[in-house]
């Protein structure tokens, strides 16, 4: 199990959470989450207008975070690597926050191709899972896959209350994502 980050805020027990993730062994990558509290940054620098629903918002969510989670946990969210890859099938895959040279970057399904690729070929991998956008696709550029995996841990913008989440399956000779 992989954990692509961003397990911190959205009004839930971050102690809680991380303590249950570490537990079970969870290979986390650091999310924007992770990267800013560790540092002691209470915003996720995402670039929501100032006083904007989304920057009141996760205002709140850092300033609750960083008030329950320990220093110790702090620390273990700073030591987090940025992407984590493993083999599967054959298919070498990274799995990052958000993008490969930004980890609160969103990749949606319209990100033009020029940009996933560059991120694609940064990766050194046969393709990314990623979830920073919480907007589920997938997408091959050239011979490289991208996909989106959605969040567990906040709606996407679909106007539903669903969650999301993506199950990697190894087949034969390639991979079988579920979402």
């Amino acid at each position: 199990m992989i954990c692509s980050g961003g397990l911190a805020t959205y009004c839930a027990d971050a102690q809680a959470t991380a303590d249950l993730l570490r537990t079970h062994d969870v290979v986390v990558v650091a999310g924007n989450v992770e990267e800013r509290l560790s540092v002691g940054v209470k915003h996720c620098g995402c670039g929501f207008n100032e006083g904007s629903a989304c920057d009141v918002l996760a205002s709140s969510r850092y300033d609750h975070a960083g008030h329950t989670i320990y220093k110790e946990t702090n620390c273990w969210m700073g030591s987090l690597p940025h992407i984590a890859t493993f083999t599967m099938s054959r298919a070498h895959l990274a799995v990052a926050h958000g993008g490969v040279t930004q980890t609160n970057r969103s990749i949606f399904p319209a990100t033009p191709d020029e940009d996933l690729r560059r991120e694609l070929q940064l990766s050194g991998t046969d393709g990314v899972i990623a979830e920073h956008s919480k907007k589920r696709h997938s997408r091959q550029v050239d011979s490289q896959l991208w996909h989106n995996a959605g969040a567990i841990s906040m709606p996407a913008n679909d106007r539903t209350l669903r969650l999301w989440y993506s199950v990697v399956t190894p087949g034969s000779d390639s991979i079988y994502i579920k979402i």
